[in-house]
């Protein structure tokens, strides 16, 4: 086997690609390795261990499904919801079934790391859904005061968005009806 060095880049596409191709239940040193043409030891000098290399082949995944919507500002929360609507069909349609596997793909002592890297990237989503809201002079006046905050409406709109992701049959044009309904 060529034991070339490679780079951590590469090995996260071949990682992608096995993840897609084959499930997360082939995601492994060897097959990684195998697919870059490099020995297993080529790996851990980038990927400690399996679980390291499933962290950062979900996180990979996340940041290439929803990097469109994050690098673009939004004046209109109405286009941020839509935007984030169609990365995350473009992102089920590119990884099936990655949204409802990425939580499993952990081993039971490697959850709370899994979840870590979840929240860093909802947390990019959040902070350009209010930022979105802040920017949106369209919003109806009173919708924001009392129990209602902007923060706790914008996680709402991704828990609804994320499920319907995780649970078939939702309709993002209902879901959007809903948002433009309560806001506008």
């Amino acid at each position: 086997m060529n034991t070339q060095i490679t780079s951590a880049e590469e090995i996260l596409k071949a990682a992608q690609k096995i993840l897609l191709e084959h499930g997360a239940s082939a995601l492994n040193m060897r097959a990684v390795a195998a697919a870059c043409g490099v020995s297993v030891g080529s790996i851990y000098n980038y990927f400690p261990s399996k679980s390291a290399l499933i962290g950062a082949t979900i996180e990979s995944v996340w940041t290439e499904i929803f990097r469109p919507f994050t690098s673009r500002c939004y004046t209109s929360f109405d286009d941020a919801a839509t935007a984030l609507l169609a990365a995350l069909a473009d992102g089920e349609g590119r990884y099936p079934g990655f949204f409802s596997l990425h939580a499993l793909s952990f081993a039971s002592g490697d959850k709370a790391e899994g979840r870590a890297r979840m929240a860093q990237h909802f947390s990019a989503l959040h902070g350009k859904l209010v930022e979105a809201l802040e920017n949106d002079t369209r919003i109806r006046a009173g919708v924001f005061d009392g129990d209602l905050s902007r923060g706790s409406f914008v996680r709402y709109v991704m828990s609804l968005a994320i499920s319907q992701q995780i649970h078939p049959g939702g309709s993002s044009a209902a879901l959007l009806a809903m948002i433009r309904n309560c806001i506008y």
